[in-house]
């Protein structure tokens, strides 16, 4: 498996190098929030410096996307351009009919579950920060953000 640079951290992460089985605490109840690697990591880090609730993550490096659950009932309210929301245990990476997704793993920031809120809000700066040029991934150029923030 290759991580690409939008891939790159700056926090440590709890990692498990596999899918299956679930994280150990993960509600049974929940819906899930999928964004782009480039957008969720770095937003999700900024939730981490908040000291703000991040639950495990499924993260996808074929499809560059990260997969979080969130409380039950989340999918009913969420409105973002950034992100979509999925009632339920939805654990698929891509929209049909793109390549299957192989070697996927869960990074966990030590919470049961992340806040939806919280991420909403972080989500939504860090896309801002991001589009203003004044934060970037560590060896992202800029034609790759415009692409990914713009079909995120």
């Amino acid at each position: 498996m290759t991580l690409t640079p939008t891939s790159y951290t700056s926090r440590l992460w709890q990692v498990a190098f596999t899918e299956l089985p679930h994280p150990v605490g993960l509600p049974a109840r929940h819906d899930v929030v999928r964004t782009g690697m480039g957008l969720g990591l770095p937003a999700l880090e900024a939730m981490r410096e908040r000291k703000e609730a991040v639950g495990p993550i499924l993260c996808c490096p074929a499809q560059q996307v990260v997969i979080v659950p969130v409380a039950a009932g989340t999918a009913d309210v969420w409105a973002a351009p950034h992100s979509l929301s999925r009632s339920g245990a939805q654990w698929h990476c891509a929209e049909p009919g793109c390549p299957p997704c192989s070697g996927r793993l869960w990074i966990s920031g030590g919470a049961a579950i992340t806040d939806a809120a919280a991420l909403h809000h972080s989500l939504s700066l860090t896309r801002s920060r991001l589009r203003s040029g004044s934060v970037r991934p560590r060896g992202v150029h800029r034609e790759q953000l415009s692409s990914e923030v713009t079909h995120v």
